[in-house]
């Protein structure tokens, strides 16, 4: 059974001193979310996420054959961290991880750049849960989404998603799906200002902006 449950737009004083004590830096914004799970359910629940899905979003658009040609100068491009410690970091994550056999290298770039943010919101919401479970170690669930060919886990369609959710739950297509995040102009503008600063940061600092070598 699908069960809505309401959230106040503030935590109570008490839950926030909490919620901030539990975790060091807590988002504030998840305070409110994490204090009406936990008086509803009183952490007798497990939760398991759809955030492993991600993995699969080609988040950093288009692939170029070839996980070799991707330099770490295209990784600070695509991921706007273009400062010398950056570079030089990603450098070195691109040696260490060798041959990723048919695993596109910004797909792996994406689960430990981008996906970071979960063990994060993790972290907050296991005082609301009985236990938290995002499922990274299915190695089934991951080769099938990967195995997905690329044009059909890209912006702006992410057709593989949208055909998911007809198959699972046709009814949620009625509603709009990141609506301010689909449009075409507002997806390109984000893109525009991340290059611009690529551009900015790499003239300063004498290097060529560029996305290969």
């Amino acid at each position: 059974a699908h069960e809505v449950i309401s959230v106040p737009e503030t935590a109570s004083p008490e839950f926030s001193r909490m919620f901030k004590q539990s975790v060091y830096l807590a988002h504030d914004h998840y305070a409110a979310d994490a204090e009406a799970i936990l008086n509803r359910f009183s952490r007798t629940k497990v939760a398991v996420t759809g955030s492993g899905g991600e993995l699969g979003r080609c988040y950093y658009g288009v692939r170029i054959p070839g996980y070799r040609k991707v330099t770490p100068e295209y990784l600070g491009r695509v991921a706007a961290g273009s400062s010398v410690f950056e570079i030089r970091r990603y450098s070195e994550w691109l040696k260490q991880i060798g041959d990723p056999f048919d695993v596109h290298v910004l797909d792996l770039f994406y689960w430990e750049n981008r996906s970071a943010w979960l063990s994060m919101t993790q972290l907050e919401f296991d005082i609301a849960w009985r236990d938290i479970i995002t499922p990274y170690n299915c190695r089934e669930l991951i080769r099938s989404i990967l195995a997905v060919d690329e044009r059909h886990r890209e912006p702006l369609d992410y057709h593989m998603y949208v055909q998911s959710v007809k198959k699972l739950w046709a009814e949620l297509l009625s509603e709009p799906i990141n609506p301010h995040q689909h449009r075409l102009s507002t997806w390109l503008s984000t893109r525009l200002k991340m290059g611009i600063k690529h551009a900015v940061l790499a003239a300063k600092q004498g290097r060529n902006p560029g996305w290969h070598n």
